[in-house]
């Protein structure tokens, strides 16, 4: 199960650059994984809870613009 875990942990960040010591933490624990992933999502979910002059977009417009109804 481990080895699946870091395999999944090297493809995913491949292409993020990381020291060594970063790498093995992630690799050896799923909290800072998680986290870290966390963090990843929310950086690519911001712009679309903004309006274009930086304002916070209303929930109701969000919705209807990223939520699909299925």
């Amino acid at each position: 199960m481990a080895f699946i875990h870091i395999a999944n942990l090297d493809a995913a960040f491949e292409q993020v650059p990381m020291s060594d010591a970063m790498r093995r933490r992630l690799s050896r624990s799923n909290f800072i994984f998680s986290g870290m992933k966390a963090l990843h999502e929310l950086h690519e979910a911001f712009p679309s809870l903004v309006e274009e002059n930086g304002v916070r977009k209303p929930f109701k417009r969000f919705k209807t613009r990223h939520i699909s109804p299925n």
